[in-house]
């Protein structure tokens, strides 16, 4: 998947999947969303994902992570990667938390500047993915887009303004 002209494909749960979120990650210019019920550590929970959203935010003014939860427990509880570089980097990442909602069936979606995604079904042990496809990747971008919408703040990782 190193090269933009490959697919991502199927992937094998957790360590291709993981593998397949860090070089979106990395290839990244803009915007990284992700969807999942608990950020799954064996996805999410990296210091080379780590690295690479701290990269992302460094190298283009303007990025930004959004990260779409339904439970924030297993982040604080853990001390997650992403949650520490989110607290850190507050006003480029933002978590929201969206405790239930019709359109989100606890799948796990991660989407690349709206154009490449990679989709985990929920209890599933491969994810499927694409790169450099607007088109197919509108779907999820429209669905993520309505959930984030929806969805809270979540206050552990709230940037505070100071006047």
């Amino acid at each position: 998947m190193s090269e933009k002209t490959q697919d991502i494909g199927k992937c094998q749960y957790p360590d291709a999947c993981a593998q397949a979120v860090l070089e979106l990650a990395q290839n990244t210019r803009r915007q990284l969303c992700l969807l999942s019920p608990t950020l799954d550590p064996a996805l999410f929970d990296s210091e080379d994902l780590a690295r690479a959203l701290v990269a992302l935010l460094r190298r283009h003014r303007g990025a930004r992570v959004h990260i779409l939860i339904n439970d924030n427990t297993l982040l604080i509880k853990r001390k997650h990667q992403l949650a520490l570089i989110a607290q850190r980097l507050s006003s480029n990442i933002e978590i929201r938390i969206l405790a239930e909602h019709p359109s989100w069936r606890g799948d796990t979606v991660v989407i690349a500047d709206k154009h490449s995604y990679l989709h985990l079904q929920d209890q599933a042990r491969y994810g499927q993915g694409k790169l450099d496809t607007p088109a197919l990747t509108q779907s999820h971008v429209q669905r993520f887009t309505e959930l984030w919408n929806a969805a809270t703040v979540d206050p552990e990782f709230r940037v505070l303004s100071f006047m």
